[in-house]
């Protein structure tokens, strides 16, 4: 096996990987891992998950392919088993928000640094987004995408020195802070038509639900809320 197939989810995390190795945390599958060498896009990644018995579906098709030369399994929690800039990219996908949020919040506390991050989490992307601000992260990108009938996000995070820093880009930064749509939706909602696809299916939900429920007030204000959005869009 040369190659093997990925969905256009896992095929656009792997596009924003930079360097020669990455760690998968809460890999699952592993298929993303074995992609990435498989492609030659990667020389090593460490693949780790906290569950044994999940981590084992990857070891086994690592070990089918004789890849156990480059990809590492490892279990753990979260980012607990890899070390400060042992790889180049820290990918994170499939988990929720608030998972993703702790595991960032772990490895902050446990003073581990890491340059480049791909996240996309399955719910509460917003609260990653709050975290990730309060690490001083630099969003590189942070989107919507569709796949299988479903929307995930996709957020790219970079973190620059001090020293590599421009006198502008400094002074840039003390202004970057997104709005509150941007921290809810992606910073880039405003010219996403996918954002634009979800919101318009969001907007049809919420507004059958309203009628129906107790809770009508705060479901018209999340649903002012998203038509908001949904002006501000720029797309066609």
């Amino acid at each position: 096996m040369s190659s093997l197939k990925l969905d256009s989810r896992l095929s656009e995390i792997l596009s924003h990987i930079k360097g020669r190795s990455f760690a998968d945390i809460g890999c699952d599958h592993g298929k993303l891992a074995v992609a990435a060498v498989l492609r030659k896009q990667s020389d090593k990644v460490i693949a780790t998950d906290i569950s044994a018995a999940s981590l084992d579906k990857t070891r086994h098709l690592v070990e089918n392919l004789k890849l156990s030369d480059k990809i590492f399994c490892r279990v753990g929690d979260g980012l607990s088993v890899v070390d400060s800039d042992e790889v180049d990219t820290v990918v994170i996908a499939g988990l929720g928000g608030d998972e993703i949020t702790k595991i960032l919040q772990d490895a902050k506390a446990g003073n581990k640094v890491f340059k480049n991050f791909v996240i996309s989490p399955n719910t509460h992307a917003e609260k990653v987004r709050k975290e990730v601000l309060e690490q001083g992260f630099d969003f590189v990108r942070d989107y919507m995408i569709y796949c299988d009938k479903k929307f995930y996000t996709v957020i790219v995070l970079e973190r620059v020195s001090e020293n590599q820093k421009t006198e502008n880009e400094k002074k840039a930064e003390k202004k970057s802070v997104l709005s509150a749509k941007q921290i809810e939706f992606g910073k880039e909602y405003a010219q996403s038509p996918v954002f634009k696809k979800w919101a318009e299916k969001e907007i049809k939900r919420i507004d059958k639900l309203i009628s129906k429920s107790e809770n009508s007030a705060l479901l018209k204000a999340r649903l002012n809320f998203i038509e908001d959005a949904y002006e501000k869009n720029k797309c066609e």
